[in-house]
């Protein structure tokens, strides 16, 4: 399911579009501190390599689905 269908789904269900604002602001909270604390420990480079990995995974998925 792909980000927008979702959302979608989550309004249609909710009708709450301040909930889903809020949700999306929390959800790159999250985000943004997970990814300084990769800079911190200095793990960059690995955070790159597995993003890779997962990336290639979920294409041939993605076009499956």
């Amino acid at each position: 399911m792909t980000f927008e269908e979702k959302v979608n789904q989550f309004l249609n269900v909710t009708g709450d579009i301040e909930q889903l604002e809020t949700l999306l602001f929390e959800r790159s909270a999250e985000l943004l501190q997970l990814i300084a604390f990769i800079k911190e420990k200095g793990l960059e480079a690995e955070y790159r390599a597995r993003i890779t990995i997962a990336k290639a995974k979920a294409v041939p998925q993605m076009n499956n689905g």
